[in-house]
């Protein structure tokens, strides 16, 4: 098969026959490695794709609708290729997230379980929530258009969450295909990570010189009861603690609400893990055990500072 004679056209026509596409001639690199040896000469994964553009490649023959189509129809195409496609749906976020909002996708998604929509949408929206996880995995911190996806995306997270969530609702058996090595389902660090973010807590690491990346795998070694005493101890010696009260919060019963919906848990488990801290605390000591992990994490508070 010469790929390099067909049009876009004949490359889908020939996909939706045969299932045959032309990765084998176009080249590709893993999620997780954003950057390239070349020669002594590291390339930036953007620069990479601007490579691939430029060469004489099959995939970019390929219109945006009928990539997207490729990807909606073969199964592990996320895992398998998954360099230019990805990058196009993150760097085009506010247009598909402005498609999302429309009477019209919402009906075919929602009320008439239209494959590609449902599986399109699905998809784009987990890799927008793992996006806002894991940052440094998509974009170079210093990356300023990277920057302004994430504050966009992350301005949209209730809407993203809400639609995931109604999906889930409507068809509890349908697994996205677009799963990393490191997160096959949603963890729950992964969601207290996304509902803290909604409260600036990426921002605010930023501005304070912390090392995003770095606090975000710590949160996420934890599970359980424990992610919870330990995320608020950590925030607690970040300062983001103080920061969340004064911002966004009238009374530190709104905010302890807040942080309970965060976390998923009753605001009183989040009221008692925060008093605690207090030298004075009355609280439990059994019960809420944030107290604990002091030590431990101001010992590594440098080790968080870039």
């Amino acid at each position: 098969m010469n790929w390099k004679e067909m049009d876009g056209d004949e490359i889908i026509t020939h996909f939706l026959n045969t299932g045959e596409l032309p990765w084998k001639y176009t080249l590709k690199i893993p999620m997780d490695k954003l950057i390239l040896e070349n020669g002594n000469v590291k390339i930036k994964y953007r620069d990479y794709l601007d490579i691939i553009a430029k060469q004489d490649n099959p995939w970019e023959k390929l219109n945006h609708e009928q990539k997207m189509l490729i990807a909606a129809n073969t199964e592990g195409f996320w895992e398998n290729f998954n360099s230019v496609v990805l990058m196009d749906i993150i760097y085009r976020s506010e247009k598909y997230i402005a498609l999302f909002k429309q009477d019209d996708y919402q009906k075919a998604v929602f009320d008439e379980h239209t494959p590609f929509e449902t599986k399109f949408m699905r998809k784009t929206i987990l890799i927008y929530l793992d996006l806002l996880s894991n940052p440094v995995k998509y974009f170079d911190s210093r990356n300023k258009t990277g920057k302004r996806i994430l504050i966009y995306i992350r301005s949209q997270l209730n809407f993203l969450i809400t639609m995931l969530k109604k999906m889930n609702d409507i068809d509890k058996q349908t697994t996205p295909i677009f799963q990393s090595n490191a997160s096959k389902k949603m963890e729950q660090s992964e969601l207290v990570i996304n509902g803290l973010n909604e409260y600036k807590f990426f921002d605010y690491l930023e501005s304070h010189n912390f090392k995003t990346e770095s606090i975000y795998k710590t949160i996420k070694k934890h599970s359980g009861k424990e992610l919870i005493s330990y995320t608020i101890a950590l925030l607690k010696e970040l300062g983001y603690l103080d920061y969340f009260f004064k911002e966004f919060t009238k009374t530190k019963s709104e905010g302890f609400k807040k942080l309970g919906k965060v976390f998923g848990v009753n605001q009183r488990r989040i009221k008692g893990n925060v008093n605690i801290l207090n030298p004075k605390s009355t609280e439990n000591p059994l019960q809420f055990t944030s107290y604990e992990h002091i030590d431990k994490i101001r010992s590594r508070l440098k080790d968080y500072k870039n």
